[in-house]
């Protein structure tokens, strides 16, 4: 499992608070707790299949995020489409 600082996310963030002084993420942060959840500790609580909406959201954020370990065990959960 790595840890928030060795994540790419982190990397990425840490380079453009040296050079711009902030940080700026433009996404909706209805699952923000989630994913920096995951990052601190590796696990996370994932809706059901059921909740396909909830599931895919999620999805989506841990692509945009490149947290590929996030984004596996969202596609355990549910079926999805690989090329998505």
């Amino acid at each position: 499992m790595r840890t928030l600082r060795q994540s790419d996310v982190f990397v990425i963030l840490k380079t453009r608070l040296f050079f711009l002084g902030w940080i700026l993420i433009d996404r909706c942060g209805k699952n923000f707790g989630l994913i920096l959840n995951f990052l601190r500790d590796g696990t996370v609580a994932l809706p059901s299949e059921s909740r396909r909406e909830d599931l895919m959201e999620i999805l989506t954020e841990a692509k945009y995020y490149c947290i590929q370990q996030l984004v596996e065990l969202c596609e355990q959960v549910g079926i999805f489409d690989h090329r998505s």
